[in-house]
């Protein structure tokens, strides 16, 4: 096994539990924020998860290492696109 990140047990603003951390892919290197909550509308007979996770979508997805740089379009990749 390899070892991707941490999550640490929090409560939220509400009190309800929830899990925090940072996860990490081996193999690119680049880390991203993660985020736990846990499910609410669980019953024994639906068989749904115990809690679900979600990543932030106002940040990069890039290591926290590294610049953020956006992407640009270059104009002459528009007019080469054969649709």
């Amino acid at each position: 096994m390899v070892k991707i990140g941490a999550l640490w047990q929090k409560k939220d603003k509400r009190g309800s539990t929830m899990f925090s951390g940072e996860v990490e892919c081996p193999h690119c290197k680049k880390k991203t924020r993660l985020f736990g909550f846990v499910n609410k509308y669980k019953k024994e007979e639906n068989r749904q998860p115990n809690s679900n996770l979600f990543i932030p979508e106002d940040e990069p997805q890039e290591s926290k290492d590294e610049p953020y740089i956006p992407e640009t379009k270059n104009p002459k990749d528009e007019e080469e696109m054969p649709f």
